[in-house]
């Protein structure tokens, strides 16, 4: 049941199969409430031993090598979203009130990444905006939920593996194939950012201001803040 509800591998094609048939702001609340809610449930009601970790792992090494270059940019989120289990579960185990942090902070992201396309109309592969700070601002956010350094979201992976180096020492491990993995999903993210810059998107967009618009600053504005929030937490 733990595996189903979170799409893990081998049960992973019911998610993959929703999102593509989904709207974007269905499918920001499958990543975010939808499976926040199931993660809460399923550590408190679950000793997650060992075993639990390895298949975790297996899961996020699995979704590493099943994205495709060819896959639509809803495809890629929920192989994403899946393949976040195991950080997600873990941070919730560690410390609760950082997994909070981490939910808003993860939520604010994916909004954002959601928000972009969903005002172009776009359901399927990727976007040329017509608008060029729409469209850099949109490879910003989609940087920033592949939580790779130098930007900010980088520190919650880094201060998850921080603690569960305190937490077990014995299982590095599993840690350095984890971050392998990841490694290779942000090189996957790369490559696809770079293929949605050469390819001419065959689908009617919607005319949009130049400007980001209010909502995209105010959302900005407040993932600084939980930025913020999140080191005053943490320390």
């Amino acid at each position: 049941m733990f595996m189903i509800k979170l799409s893990m591998f081998p049960f992973h094609n019911w998610m993959i199969y929703c999102y593509e048939k989904s709207s974007w702001e269905q499918i920001f609340l499958m990543s975010s409430i939808m499976k926040f809610i199931p993660t809460s449930f399923f550590c408190h009601f679950l000793d997650l031993w060992k075993v639990m970790v390895l298949v975790m792992v297996f899961n996020s090494i699995f979704m590493s090598l099943y994205v495709s270059f060819n896959f639509s940019f809803k495809k890629v989120l929920a192989c994403s979203t899946s393949f976040n289990n195991f950080l997600m579960t873990y941070i919730f185990m560690l410390n609760i009130k950082q997994f909070m942090i981490f939910a808003v902070m993860y939520s604010i992201v994916i909004f954002s990444v959601t928000y972009l396309v969903s005002k172009f109309g776009c359901s399927k592969n990727f976007i040329i905006f017509q608008s060029s700070n729409l469209y850099y601002l949109f490879k910003i956010w989609v940087l920033i939920y592949s939580m790779i350094p130098m930007m900010v979201s980088f520190l919650l992976k880094w201060n998850f593996i921080y603690e569960m180096m305190k937490f077990s020492s014995s299982m590095c491990f599993i840690y350095l194939i984890f971050l392998l993995s990841n490694f290779l999903m942000i090189w996957k993210y790369m490559v696809l950012m770079k293929k949605s810059m050469m390819m001419k998107s065959p689908f009617t967009m919607k005319k949009m201001g130049e400007g980001p618009g209010v909502t995209m600053i105010l959302v900005t504005l407040l993932f600084m803040f939980m930025f913020v929030t999140f080191n005053f937490i943490s320390n």
